[in-house]
């Protein structure tokens, strides 16, 4: 280091360090995205990954927050995501070669359970609100429609 800020080479270049922007040399990542990235329907992302040599450790991570009922395939093989940093989705992939990676959000029964049991009490709120503004008794309705 010459001072605060400048540095020279072995070969005598002299090199500032707020000159350029820095840059990290890095080996290659060993998993790239070769296909392009598409949304089918309603939380359903799709995408071709292609996996390099040495990979033991590769990830493919969905940037979307983790939750049980996240669903991913690889190549139509069932595959269990879990977490990452912070709250992301991920699978693992450790074999070479070229990949088909689907994530698909599944909602619970219980949802949909739930939602129909909503329509159902809100249906009859409606209608009892509305013998109530009628002062008729509700078997009352039921007897005049059948017999009108």
């Amino acid at each position: 280091m010459l001072d605060e800020v400048n540095y020279a080479t072995l070969d005598g270049k002299t090199y500032n360090l707020f000159a350029a922007n820095p840059v990290y040399m890095g080996p290659e990542p060993a998993v790239r995205l070769t296909g392009t990235e598409e949304v089918i329907g309603e939380m359903i992302f799709k995408t071709k990954v292609e996996v390099g040599e040495n990979c033991e450790h590769c990830l493919v991570i969905l940037k979307q927050s983790y939750h049980p009922n996240w669903r991913a395939t690889v190549d139509g093989k069932d595959l269990r995501p879990f977490i990452v940093f912070p709250f992301f989705t991920a699978v693992s992939l450790t074999q070479q070669g070229a990949h088909d990676v689907v994530f698909s959000y599944q909602p619970s029964t219980l949802k949909v359970f739930l939602v129909i049991l909503e329509f159902i009490v809100l249906t009859m709120l409606i209608l009892l609100s509305m013998e109530k503004s009628c002062r008729l008794p509700f078997w009352f309705l039921k007897i005049t429609i059948l017999a009108g």
